[in-house]
Parts: C-alpha cells; sequence; structure tokens
C-alpha cells in the first residue's frame, strides 16, 4: 500500500515515537511488531528532565524534545524514555563574551547539566550530580584545533533540516527557484565529504 513517509515521519517526530512501515504483511508484520515489544522491553529510564543552568548567553537549544523556559539562565528539555544503550544528542549554541574569558584566571563555566529520571529497573527516582561544561583560559592564542566530529555532524543535521524547511515552504509557494537556491546554498555550506573522519 501506498504511504506518506514525509507525513509519518513528521507525527512520530511531534509525538516523539518511532515509526514502522510494513510494505509485506504477510511475511513481515511478526517482525515488525517483535521489533516494537523488543524495543520496549529494553527501556530503562523514563521521564528525563534535563536540566541545563547556563553561565553564558544561551544563542540556540536545539532539541526535538519538549523545552521549557524556566529563566533566562535555564532550561528543561523533558526526553520521555531512553533504551538501553541509546545515546540522545541536543545541539547547544553559545556566545562567551571576551571580556569573560579576559575576566577568568584559569577556567570558566560555559554550562551546568543535571538529570533526574525515572529507573525502571529499581523503580526509583535518580538524580544524578551536577556536570559542569567549562574552557581553559589561555595566555596567548592557540592554533585552530579541528571541531569535534560529533558536533559537527549535530550541526549538519540542524542545518539541512533548517533548509528542507525552508525550501518546502518555498516550492508550497511555487517558488521553485528559491527553494532550490536554498538547497544549493546549504549544500555549499556543509563541509567537504573529503575533511569527515573515516568513523562518519
Amino acid at each position: 500500500a501506498d504511504h506518506d513517509a514525509r507525513l509519518l515521519t513528521e507525527l512520530a517526530e511531534q509525538a516523539r515515537t518511532p515509526f514502522s512501515f510494513v510494505e509485506d504483511t504477510e511475511a513481515k508484520i511478526r517482525e515488525a511488531f517483535a521489533g516494537t515489544v523488543g524495543g520496549l522491553l529494553s527501556v530503562v529510564a523514563q521521564d528525563i528532565k534535563l536540566t541545563l543552568k547556563f553561565h553564558v548567553q544561551l544563542e540556540a537549544l536545539h532539541t526535538p524534545f519538549v523545552t521549557d523556559h524556566v529563566s533566562d539562565t535555564e532550561r528543561t528539555v523533558t526526553i520521555p524514555d531512553v533504551f538501553a544503550g541509546e545515546r540522545r544528542d541536543l545541539l547547544i549554541e553559545l556566545a562567551v563574551p571576551m571580556e569573560s574569558m579576559q575576566q577568568c584566571s584559569d577556567t570558566l563555566v560555559l554550562l551546568e547539566a543535571a538529570a533526574q529520571y525515572k529507573d525502571l529497573r529499581s523503580g526509583g527516582t535518580v538524580q544524578s550530580p551536577s556536570a559542569p561544561m567549562q574552557i581553559e583560559a589561555v595566555q596567548e592564542p592557540q592554533p585552530e584545533q579541528e571541531p569535534d566530529e560529533d558536533v559537527c555532524l549535530q550541526r549538519e543535521r540542524v542545518q539541512v533540516k533548517q533548509a528542507l524547511k525552508e525550501a518546502m515552504e518555498q516550492g508550497n509557494s511555487g517558488n521553485f527557484s528559491s527553494a532550490q537556491d536554498i538547497l544549493t546554498e546549504a549544500e555549499q555550506q556543509l563541509r567537504p565529504v573529503g575533511k569527515r573522519s573515516a568513523a562518519s
């Protein structure tokens, strides 16, 4: 049967849950249900509340999960559940004033993160200690290092998503030339394939 993959993906993102399309219901439906039930059985944490406290200006917080604006310097991100061995990524953009770097003697704390969640194995609520993210101040300018590969991949994911959204809006309005320009510009902004590591 035909299906609208884009619509299903958007619905899944809004509901924060995966979806599966089973083309051959005669042979594949059992495997689809087995995979879904297996995933439910491997959930290890639920209702994760990630608290972020910023010591510098927050420019943007990229995440598909619900985010509460607690204050100008604090956000709470709610993640419904996490499977065993699963990893959840958030992309955070910060603005670090030069004055802050000049005033700090050794290190500058950018943000602090702590998580509270329900541990399904013990049935209790777990509160993690606060973990700071900090940078070191240097006296002399240092050569620019290669950017972190994971951060680059997450940044590109956000750029691609935004470009596709803008291009779709232009295309739906009949501005196909503008849509093509948006996609071309986004493609040019991405890092050349040769600069990617073998792991990517």
